[in-house]
């Protein structure tokens, strides 16, 4: 937590409960309540704040939706509808209990329990996303309606609701939401994403088949991070074009992972659009078209940033190297753009030679390679750069 715009910050654990928390007052209602205990099972999937009140909500898993009233020194337990019941009041006695679903075979908890996501509009309505659809609250979080899966146009496209997000437009803002397939929730579901623009009067379905993580907004155009990349529309939503490639002028010739996906996306107050993906972070100044690339390489003379660095000529990273789950090992040098680079097996046979700083582990011949020691040589002039790589499957 902040206060400072960033300067400092102070730890808030995700709240937990006491053994002893085994209810939980709602209205004229006790309700008896499973208490979370494991912080593993309890991550801060999401955060939200609360302008008008001051209220700081998240969304922690097992650990459901909990509010804050007090800049998160202690958290309060939100009682949500349980899996049978669409909407709940104060005013009515209910006899069910809070506590999420540990595992498709079980017998008792609730889906409807279970928190990935949390927004506070413009409206200060509060938005709830779990495992079995979205909550609506009108009333800061006393009353709730959830919009579940119904395989209707007109709905969810899923009932897992991992990501909302809200976007500014004059009049009322959209409400974005990454709505996932479940079977064991909800058999029929799909991946995709559901847009209300009515403050949830209504729900429309786009991205159809889309594993969508995360949105960001300019004006009408809308991002979305997603499984195939990163995706644009610049009308609001009604078409999109994916991009795979994030072209980087400066670096022509470097190849990112086919198979890259888009984790998290925004866009800053001046424009620039950040795009957070497992194969480095890309920033854009216009629009998606053109992109600098990120990447987390120590450098080769490490400075005062990076005491326990050794100073090097060359690596390569990720080593221990997975060729079906990295794709690529990357090769840093100072030897130049023009280098060679020849890798070897642990007989010294000639495995492949490279024009490029990637390797994709496979051979001359384009079969992967077994399991076990390789060595590399670069070579610019003068004597190789050498270096040793695992690949470990």
């Amino acid at each position: 937590l902040s206060t400072d715009g960033g300067e400092t910050f102070t730890l808030r654990r995700p709240p937990l409960d006491e053994p002893r928390d085994t209810s939980v007052v709602y209205g004229i209602s006790i309700i008896p309540a499973e208490p979370v205990v494991d912080r593993a099972a309890s991550p801060p999937y999401d955060v939200d704040y609360s302008p008008a009140t001051g209220t700081i909500w998240t969304a922690g898993w097992f650990s459901g939706i909990r509010r804050s009233d007090d800049n998160g020194r202690t958290w309060q337990r939100v009682v949500l509808p349980p899996d049978d019941l669409d909407e709940i009041t104060p005013a009515t006695l209910y006899n069910f209990r809070l506590a999420p679903k540990r595992n498709p075979a079980s017998q008792t908890g609730n889906y409807n329990h279970l928190g990935f996501a949390v927004l506070v509009d413009e409206d200060s309505v509060v938005w709830a996303g779990t495992s079995k659809g979205v909550n609506v609250s009108r009333d800061g979080g006393v009353s709730w309606r959830r919009f579940g899966f119904t395989g209707g146009p007109g709905g969810l496209t899923g009932p897992w609701v991992p990501s909302i997000e809200e976007q500014p437009l004059p009049g009322r803002n959209a409400v974005w939401m990454a709505t996932w397939a479940a079977s064991e929730v909800d058999a029929g579901g799909r991946f995709g994403v559901t847009v209300t623009r009515d403050g949830g009067a209504t729900f429309e379905q786009v991205l159809v088949g889309e594993r969508v993580y995360d949105f960001a907004f300019s004006g009408t155009t809308v991002y979305a991070a997603g499984q195939s990349g990163l995706l644009i529309s610049e009308d609001d939503g009604r078409s999109w074009r994916i991009v795979r490639d994030f072209f980087d002028p400066a670096r022509p010739t470097e190849t990112v992972r086919p198979d890259l996906s888009a984790l998290s996306v925004a866009v800053t107050a001046e424009g620039a659009l950040w795009v957070g993906t497992d194969d480095g972070l890309f920033k854009s100044t216009d629009g998606g078209a053109t992109f600098t690339r990120f990447r987390a390489e120590a450098p080769l003379r490490p400075d005062a940033l990076y005491p326990d660095v050794p100073e090097v000529k060359s690596y390569a990273y990720p080593n221990p190297f997975s060729p079906e789950a990295d794709r690529f090992l990357r090769f840093v040098h100072e030897a130049g753009e023009d280098a060679r680079i020849r890798i070897f097996d642990f007989g010294m046979n000639l495995v492949r030679t490279l024009d490029e700083p990637v390797w994709d582990g496979r051979d001359a011949g384009g079969y992967r390679v077994a399991n076990g020691t390789y060595f590399y040589a670069i070579d610019a002039g003068g004597s190789p750069l050498r270096g040793t790589i695992l690949v470990l499957e």
